[in-house]
């Protein structure tokens, strides 16, 4: 007849010796699995929280409204993931492969995107200011109503991307490839252009004042009712036919020497509008004393 071993704080029964030993394979194969894993990714600093997972482990799935502020992603795959209203702000994403990827309403502010291949990623309605994506792979890419305020976009490839209705105020797309971008009704204030290839972009209805062009190239480039106040056109490299039929320019806007303004609209500047309502008032005031 088999009998327990009684103590008051210890107890053997089969029950806890089975217990005990489910335990004891649980810790060495995990222990196992840990020593051989691949590369985890090491998220924000949240105390008591664990946030490390497999690489890889996310592909194709669904991360929606997830956070991960401040995470460690370098070099991940996170090819046709859904990051739906996800919050990535101050994330590493460098080389990170976002191919197909749905970033809708996320925020991603003062994330890093170095290198990071957002081809045909859907960024609608994201907010990405303050974001770094030099030298991104972006063909395709959707920004469409998406804050890109101050964020660095030089020497991306963004062929065929769509910006329609952003804001890129003071964003920096210095070297980059817009061949046939769309940025149809965006606010462009205060960006830099410089060194960009724009050819064949549309650019109509944009808000452009004081946008620096430099040495861009914006030939067959629509810009048919944009505001180009304060713009510098003076040093774009080629804009063979490019359309400014009915854009707005004033007296701060620079364009290259012999360039023919006769399609736009110049601006008055605001003095020179109280001058011209003052010298009406009083040409209407003369006629009725007359």
């Amino acid at each position: 007849m088999r009998r327990h071993i009684s103590h008051p704080s210890l107890s053997f029964s089969r029950a806890n010796l089975f217990r005990a030993s489910c335990l004891a394979f649980a810790f060495v194969f995990l222990g196992s699995a840990a020593a051989t894993a691949g590369p985890l990714f090491a998220f924000g600093n949240h105390a008591g929280e664990d946030h490390s997972f497999e690489a890889n482990e996310h592909r194709n799935g669904n991360l929606e409204s997830i956070i991960l502020t401040g995470a460690t992603l370098e070099s991940s795959d996170f090819r046709n993931i859904n990051f739906t209203n996800a919050i990535l702000d101050d994330a590493t994403l460098i080389s990170t492969n976002l191919r197909n990827a749905n970033v809708m309403n996320a925020s991603v502010l003062s994330a890093n995107l170095t290198n990071a291949d957002i081809t045909n990623t859907r960024f609608g309605g994201a907010n990405l200011s303050g974001s770094i994506l030099l030298n991104a792979m972006g063909r395709n890419a959707d920004f469409t109503g998406t804050t890109v305020v101050g964020a660095d976009l030089s020497g991306a490839e963004l062929t065929n991307a769509r910006f329609g209705g952003s804001d890129l105020t003071g964003s920096v797309l210095a070297n980059t490839d817009l061949a046939n971008a769309q940025f149809v009704g965006a606010d462009l204030t205060g960006s830099v252009f410089d060194g960009a290839s724009a050819r064949n972009a549309n650019f109509v209805n944009v808000i452009a004042n004081g946008v620096t062009f430099g040495t861009a190239d914006i030939r067959n480039a629509q810009f048919v009712g944009a505001s180009l106040l304060g713009a510098d056109l003076s040093n774009v490299s080629d804009s063979t036919n490019t359309n400014f039929a009915g854009a707005f320019f004033d007296s701060a806007t620079q364009f290259a020497p012999g360039f023919d303004t006769s399609s736009l609209i110049f601006v008055p500047e605001p003095s020179s509008l109280i001058l011209l309502g003052l010298g009406l008032a009083g040409l209407a005031a003369a006629s009725r004393r007359a």
